[in-house]
């Protein structure tokens, strides 16, 4: 059964804490922290602790589609560290970024999204099935999103769930254009559907939260699928 997600966006830790109450309290929370500006990772345990096993933990680098030109790489690292203690449903790291600290940071005893996203650069098939090969085992999911300039490149994304187990891969395109192959990512067997609230766009293409429950619920006349 997939699970939405709702992706939450704000210049201070304070106002994405402000927008929890509108959410579903079925969905789960994509706290987008690479948005804040100046993001002090203690202040995430402060706010957020109540609904921690609710959370995604994100924080993305710009070069990898992150939002805040303030962006550390020891935050990440202090966030890893910290959410060993607060256990969030899941923490999202981007693969390159996994590489870069793995000396520094242990990420064990975190259940992990492992994230390639493809913003600046075209992978080949070659790229996307080494990346499914080297990291299938070192995480809960893994998740492969690119920026494509046709529908092959799109359909390359999307051909990704028939090599891996179902309930593993998150897998679409980013963009207006291929917002269908987010709605194809549910029916191939993601398990997460990333949404935002209403009048509160993260990205292009994602749906809003209510539109991604009527969706669900439409599929459930084919129970296979969901």
């Amino acid at each position: 059964m997939v699970s939405i997600v709702v992706s939450l966006l704000g210049n201070t830790i304070e106002e994405m804490y402000k927008k929890v109450s509108r959410i579903d309290e079925r969905s789960l929370i994509e706290l987008r922290l690479d948005s804040i500006k100046s993001l002090n990772p203690k202040d995430v345990p402060s706010y957020f602790s109540s609904v921690m096993d609710r959370c995604i933990i994100t924080y993305r680098s710009p070069n990898e589609g992150g939002m805040s030109k303030d962006y550390k790489i020891a935050n990440l690292m202090q966030l890893i560290e910290l959410m060993k203690d607060y256990h969030p449903y899941l923490f999202d790291i981007e693969a390159e970024s996994l590489k870069r600290i793995s000396n520094n940071v242990d990420v064990s005893g975190l259940n992990l999204i492992i994230s390639a996203h493809y913003v600046f650069t075209k992978p080949t098939q070659q790229e996307l099935a080494s990346f499914v090969s080297e990291f299938k085992d070192k995480a809960k999911y893994l998740k492969v999103v690119n920026s494509p300039d046709s529908i092959t490149d799109a359909l390359m994304v999307l051909s990704l769930y028939s090599s891996v187990e179902k309930g593993k891969l998150i897998a679409f395109s980013a963009g207006d254009r291929w917002t269908f192959t987010r709605y194809l990512s549910v029916v191939l067997g993601a398990p997460l559907m990333y949404t935002h609230l209403k009048n509160e766009r993260v990205v292009e293409g994602m749906p809003e939260e209510y539109e991604a429950y009527e969706f669900v619920k439409f599929l459930k006349n084919w129970p296979s699928t969901v």
